[in-house]
């Protein structure tokens, strides 16, 4: 049994179109492309899963990354703040260690 050629992008969007404008059957798109049905039920699937973020307005992508790069930034300082205390923590650790003569 040979291999089947992987299909690139651009021939899936034109297979899924062809089922689509064109209402082929997708056992018919599929034979006569070389790939299986389920291919094609898996390429529809990744489409429609895609689809809000391709048909989202450039406005709100932006808009969701300001808000992203923001939550980044509160966490980064959460972070720093965490990291200022532990290392607060381990001096204070030391000198006590040093006092009682354990180092």
């Amino acid at each position: 049994m040979s291999k089947r050629a992987r299909k690139t992008g651009e021939q899936k969007t034109r297979i899924l179109r062809e089922i689509y404008k064109e209402q082929v059957p997708i056992s018919q798109a599929a034979e006569r492309n070389l790939v299986s049905p389920q291919d094609i039920y898996r390429w529809e699937k990744q489409l429609f899963e895609s689809a809000p973020e391709i048909l989202t307005s450039k406005a709100n992508r932006q808009k969701d990354e300001s808000l992203l790069k923001k939550r980044i930034e509160e966490l980064e300082a959460k972070l720093k703040k965490k990291d200022e205390v532990i290392a607060e923590i381990v001096a204070e650790n030391l000198t006590i260690k040093k006092s009682l003569g354990e180092i």
